[in-house]
């Protein structure tokens, strides 16, 4: 073999040695990067399914928060409404009882008058205990008689015994004038009438002062017709109030 035809063969050798070697190496790099990137998508995804479960629980955790707050609200407004209807119906009770014990009250002082020239009533919890001026005074005058301390001994005892209750006298004329100097009309007679009771439960009987009031009427608030002797007589009168407790006119409320 001819030395040139040998150099041509061995060249051709190295030639294909070198183009495998290079093929061979260009095909486990492709492999390289394709199982690379699969590999780097598989971790992407995991990592987004990491971070889509993370917020899931935050947003559960959230949710869990915000319903413990409603419920805990809720319960708070339970609770205040619970109290608040308790209260109601422990005053409405206590408002049945003094309506209970005042109904009991009256009734007693009703029965306590019943041999005393007075007439008793009972409205809406208010007593009134009314003495014809004759029993009281002579005709025209506010000076209350000897006559009359029997009665206001036994009411005095009446108002010492329930000393809650608070306490009007009202004054009550007929229509005949009058002008004096003493009493120029029949407002004035009333009126001095009343503050005379008055008097008399607070100076002479040491009962507080801040129960009573008086007022005089005159002959504007008639019971009767004025245009009878009869009429006129029941005419001229004054009345004792004993006004209920506080409680008792709150009852409406709670019923």
């Amino acid at each position: 073999m001819k030395m040139g035809q040998i150099k041509s063969q061995v060249f051709f050798a190295l030639a294909l040695v070198v183009f495998l070697f290079l093929s061979s190496g260009c095909v486990v790099s492709k492999k390289q990067l394709q199982k690379e990137g699969v590999n780097s998508k598989d971790l992407q995804i995991q990592e987004l399914q990491a971070r889509i479960a993370e917020l899931s629980k935050g947003e559960k955790t959230k949710k869990i928060s915000e319903l413990d707050g409603e419920k805990l609200e809720r319960e708070a407004k339970i609770k205040s409404l619970e109290e608040s209807l308790a209260e109601i119906e422990k005053s409405g009770r206590e408002a049945q009882e003094a309506v209970d014990k005042l109904k009991a009250e009256n009734a007693k002082i009703t029965k306590d008058l019943a041999n005393f020239e007075v007439s008793v009533k009972e409205e809406k919890g208010k007593l009134s205990i009314t003495m014809l001026d004759e029993i009281l005074f002579d005709s025209g005058k506010a000076k209350i008689k000897k006559e009359a301390m029997p009665v206001l001994d036994k009411l005095a005892g009446i108002l010492k015994e329930y000393s809650e209750r608070e306490v009007v006298i009202e004054g009550h004329t007929d229509n005949v004038p009058i002008s004096t100097t003493l009493f120029p009309s029949n407002w004035e007679l009333s009126a001095r009438r009343a503050t005379n009771v008055l008097q008399y439960f607070v100076v002479q009987q040491k009962i507080f002062p801040k129960r009573f009031s008086a007022t005089g009427y005159g002959e504007y608030k008639p019971v009767a017709d004025n245009s009878t002797v009869e009429g006129r007589a029941k005419n001229r009168r004054v009345e004792v109030i004993l006004l209920p407790p506080d409680i008792v006119w709150k009852k409406e409320k709670f019923q």
